[in-house]
């Protein structure tokens, strides 16, 4: 589990981006974090393995504390991040070394480190690309290098921020079929940074920030039924949502909070 517990955090005196935050994240759960730009989203995904350190309250993963400087490697072996541009975390000449960078960094025997490369390479779909090198890649293909550094890692947390704000909607499709794969088959806890509310559709949990503030959480349909509050946080509901939302205000109550368009037909029918 992570237990983030009473977290400030401010990155100057000040201004406080994150102010009392209390939050839990089981161990194969699919947490999406929302909020205007400003909220401390980013902020709050850095808490989680130690990229930032909150300057009150504590980030404990697995019992792990990121307060304690000897656990701190530990815990980053636990969670892995994610970036929104991947460009910042590919650092090997081929896609194949770039997921064997972690392993490697962690001592791991050469037979186990390769077991786990090629099985990351199959999970993600780069089998055919193993040896390319990451930076003639897509901006999805390179995000599904990060995904599978992550998975070679043998990571138990996966943070992503924001990672699909910089692709077109084929290459976005490509990197959220492989998280919903890490989620579904692997028991792999995401955190997962969006402002795009149909991803945070997929999540089992939507947690909603503004102003460092957790406003707040519970599952997709019920945070999103609330047209208010997503209109306060300046997002745009998905069409179906906002379908389901219009039919719900005419009457149709039982419409409230559905985003998923075959469910919206299912019920409709049953209704007519």
């Amino acid at each position: 589990m992570i237990e983030i517990k009473g977290v400030y955090f401010a990155y100057d005196e000040d201004t406080p981006v994150l102010k009392n935050i209390n939050l839990n994240i089981e161990r194969g759960e699919w947490v999406a974090i929302i909020g205007p730009n400003g909220s401390g989203k980013s902020t709050l995904a850095r808490q989680i393995n130690g990229l930032l350190l909150p300057d009150s309250g504590n980030v404990c993963v697995e019992g792990l504390s990121v307060l304690n400087s000897e656990q701190l490697w530990q815990i980053r072996a636990k969670v892995a991040f994610v970036f929104q541009n991947p460009d910042n975390q590919l650092v090997a000449t081929s896609v194949e070394d770039d997921i064997a960078f972690g392993p490697e960094n962690l001592g791991l025997e050469p037979e186990l480190i390769t077991e786990r490369v090629e099985n990351a390479l199959n999970i993600t779909g780069l089998q055919q690309l193993r040896n390319k090198p990451p930076h003639l890649l897509s901006g999805g293909e390179k995000q599904r290098v990060a995904i599978a550094g992550a998975l070679a890692m043998a990571a138990e947390y996966l943070i992503m921020d924001e990672p699909t704000s910089m692709l077109d909607p084929h290459l976005r499709t490509q990197v959220l079929g492989a998280v919903r794969q890490l989620h579904a088959n692997y028991n792999m806890g995401i955190v997962y940074v969006t402002n795009i509310l149909e991803e945070a559709f997929l999540a089992d949990r939507v947690v909603a920030l503004a102003n460092g503030v957790i406003v707040a959480q519970g599952t997709p349909e019920r945070v999103f039924a609330d047209t208010t509050l997503i209109s306060r946080l300046g997002l745009e509901l998905p069409p179906v949502c906002r379908i389901s939302s219009l039919l719900a205000d005419a009457g149709y109550e039982r419409l409230r909070g559905i985003g998923d368009l075959d469910q919206l037909v299912e019920v409709l029918c049953k209704l007519s």
